[in-house]
């Protein structure tokens, strides 16, 4: 499909299209309303190389340990409870697991930064619980870096004392060796003492802090005007889908260029949907409503057919359709009305033996018709043309057109199909076309019964009547394998019931409602038909044939 057929698509599925945009908007603020605000705040540290002192040793020995080993060991450590135990009691009424539950922590190995992120109802909270466990990491990791020197420090403290209280032992007037050593030990310890306390002076942490947390101003996620556009996106996609896949399983006819491609036959009218038939069983827009949409199409069809025949000249016309409903024998009446309003004399044939309707749309009571005429045999001593004049007034009613005639059905048969193809009914349509300048034949469904295909062999031309509301893909190609079957020249398809909007007949000319005079005319006046009719020469009747 084009995208034509794509924008046709959508106008025809709007509603199924709305319906899934609401739904997925419904869907997303109801997500919305049930999933509470959740916020979450960011805090840095920047770790710094790490200082091993060995207190025994004399000096102090630096080393660093590997990046990524190091790094994992630092994650680990600020997301375990050593770390969440002294955040949690920075924080009023958090529990640890609740600290360790909502944080999480990464590290930029490129710049050995690491990362804390806090997630809480309250965007305070939020910022407080990074906050609180970045102290937290750094005041551990301080201690961590001081503490064998803090030990080593307060080991001489002590040592220190008990040489004191040494000293204080021996004689103040006396210098004896052992005075001389302890006073020498005192000394130096004195001294190793003093250069651990410039050590620990110097010492730095191996952890700082590069960027507290801040209050964060939004909640993490998607706002509730981000998801409703994005129900809309996702809901305008469902929308299509489903309408290209309800498209696809449903196979009705849905324009004209696919029942071209279907059938390969040309349209030749689109009929709109005529309402008033619906509720007036005797209404015919070509007679009642002269400049209604359908009857300009109905001329349409005229003209059209009328081309078709310009090599040879068509005089008897067969209209049938697939199945029953599809509206076949009102196209026929306005047709055949279309051609008397021309000047034409016409005759409509009800062949529909078994479902006749066309005597209830010309008013016509029970009468002899159609299968009454088999039965009727000529005098052997009338010539033909008296055959013809008799069987013409036994059995052929006018209508309130003028030039139109319609041939009922008739008594109902219990054999329709065997009468229609016999060789009594070349006789009558030959009677007929000497008789008539145009003789239209309302079938039966070519699909639901043989009649048709029987009739449309005698009749020669055939018109296919294709509801657009109703009409299936499959049933459109199985309506042309049947007239293909038959042999008879199929001239086109008039899509009936086409919706209004896309119609291009009427609303052109406005009805006349006076003459020049101030006179009230009629809608099938003489004057109106040469205003508005396309007349032609009248064939001679019967009576200036012979």
């Amino acid at each position: 499909m084009d995208l034509r057929h794509y924008l046709h698509l959508l106008r025809r599925n709007w509603l199924l299209l709305v319906v899934s945009i609401a739904l997925c908007i419904s869907v997303a603020v109801y997500h919305d309303s049930r999933q509470p605000s959740v916020y979450r705040a960011y805090a840095q540290v920047l770790l710094l190389p790490e200082n091993v002192v060995d207190p025994n040793a004399g000096a102090t020995s630096t080393g660093r340990l590997d990046a990524f080993r190091y790094g994992a060991a630092q994650l680990a450590l600020i997301t375990s409870s050593k770390i969440a135990d002294p955040a949690s009691e920075r924080l009023d009424g958090v529990s640890s697991a609740a600290v360790r539950d909502n944080l999480s922590a990464s590290i930029d190995e490129s710049s050995t930064i690491i990362t804390v992120q806090a997630t809480a109802r309250q965007p305070d909270r939020a910022a407080a619980t990074a906050n609180a466990v970045i102290e937290s990491y750094v005041e551990n990791r301080s201690q961590a870096s001081t503490g064998k020197l803090t030990e080593a420090i307060d080991e001489i403290e002590v040592r220190l004392a008990e040489l004191s209280q040494t000293l204080a032992s021996f004689p103040i007037d006396e210098l004896t060796a052992d005075q001389v050593a302890v006073q020498q030990q005192y000394q130096s310890l004195f001294a190793r003492q003093q250069d651990l306390r410039v050590q620990l002076s110097l010492q730095q942490g191996t952890a700082e802090i590069l960027d507290p947390a801040e209050t964060p101003g939004a909640p993490i996620g998607l706002g509730l005007l981000s998801k409703i556009i994005l129900a809309v996106l996702l809901g305008g996609v469902l929308g299509v889908a489903a309408a290209y896949a309800r498209e696809q399983l449903d196979d009705r006819v849905r324009s004209r260029e696919e029942v071209q491609r279907l059938t390969g036959l040309p349209i030749l009218a689109e009929l709109p949907v005529d309402r008033a038939a619906t509720s007036r069983p005797t209404y015919l827009a070509t007679v009642d409503r002269p400049l209604d949409p359908l009857a300009e199409a109905a001329r349409s069809l005229r003209t059209n057919v009328g081309f078709l025949g310009l090599d040879r000249p068509i005089r008897r016309l067969a209209i049938t359709s697939a199945l029953p409903g599809e509206g076949k024998s009102l196209v026929a009446a306005n047709l055949a009305a279309a051609y008397a309003q021309a000047g034409h004399r016409t005759v409509l044939v009800s062949a529909d033996l078994r479902r006749p309707s066309l005597e209830s749309l010309f008013a016509v009571g029970r009468t002899t018709g159609l299968s009454d005429a088999f039965s009727y045999v000529a005098p052997k001593a009338d010539s033909d043309e008296s055959w013809i004049e008799a069987l013409v007034r036994r059995h052929v009613v006018s209508t309130r057109v003028e030039d139109l005639y319609l041939l009922p059905a008739g008594t109902p048969v219990p054999n329709p199909s065997e009468l229609l193809s016999s060789n009594r009914m070349d006789d009558l349509l030959d009677a007929l076309s000497h008789a008539f300048d145009m003789v239209i034949v309302d079938t039966s469904p070519i699909l639901s019964v043989a009649d048709a295909a029987a009739l449309s062999t005698k009749v020669g031309d055939v018109l296919l009547v294709a509801s657009m509301p109703t009409t299936r893909r499959r049933t459109l190609t199985r309506l042309v394998e049947a007239t293909e079957a038959t042999h008879a020249r199929v001239l086109g398809v008039a899509l009936n019931r086409i919706s209004t909007g896309i119609v291009a007949y009427g609303g052109y000319y406005e009805p006349p409602t006076a003459d020049s005079s101030g006179d009230e005319v009629e809608p099938m006046s003489p004057t109106n038909r040469l205003r508005y009719g396309d007349i032609r020469p009248r064939s001679p009747r019967i009576s200036d044939r012979t």
